[in-house]
């Protein structure tokens, strides 16, 4: 008897171990609504202002990632991240990803990007006169595209050294008017 109500109780116990929360189709499906819903928000908005859609460069392995921290030019001009890839010698994409949410694309189409680079050592700047001064501006025609599920500014650059002091990102207009609410990043390597 006794040995019945053992095994009674290891059943028991094994069966109440099955009743674990198992994923269901229903939960997985809305996992994938709820990506759906986001991818096609980005997309309807990539139709709205015509946004090309472009090789997804996002995946590429040697991608380097400068910042995944937002940062706000305005209140309706956000960035999620800033990368950079290399494309030659000293010549790199910016590839600045948008907060599709809060961005106001029609505010942003008004502006371009640019940095500022400061050299750790500013003699390895090829030009004498940036070698004076210490730091190198670079605007940046940047496209507004879609890359994968996506929306990014993106636009090649040329840069040479590899350490920074700081690199520091802003926003000018056709009239070379500055959003000086710059974003900055400090003791920079590029590859």
């Amino acid at each position: 008897m006794r040995k019945l109500f053992l095994i009674l109780i290891a059943i028991a116990l094994v069966a109440c171990g099955d009743d674990k929360k198992k994923p269901t189709d229903a939960d997985t499906s809305k996992v994938t609504d709820v990506k759906e819903k986001a991818l096609s928000k980005v997309e309807e908005i990539a139709k709205k202002y015509n946004f090309e859609k472009v090789d997804n460069l996002l995946e590429n392995p040697s991608l380097v990632n400068l910042t995944s921290e937002s940062h706000a030019f305005s209140e309706d001009i956000v960035f999620e991240e800033v990368n950079i890839l290399k494309t030659g010698e000293d010549t790199y994409s910016l590839i600045l990803v948008f907060n599709e949410k809060t961005t106001n694309f029609d505010v942003y189409n008004n502006w371009q990007i640019a940095i500022i680079a400061t050299a750790k050592d500013p003699s390895k700047f090829k030009d004498p006169a940036i070698r004076s001064k210490g730091s190198k501006t670079n605007g940046i025609k940047a496209k507004t595209v879609l890359m994968g599920n996506e929306i990014v500014a993106s636009g090649t650059f040329s840069l040479a050294p590899k350490e920074f002091t700081f690199i520091r990102f802003y926003l000018y207009d056709a009239s070379n008017n500055k959003n000086t609410n710059y974003y900055t990043l400090k003791d920079v390597t590029i590859p």
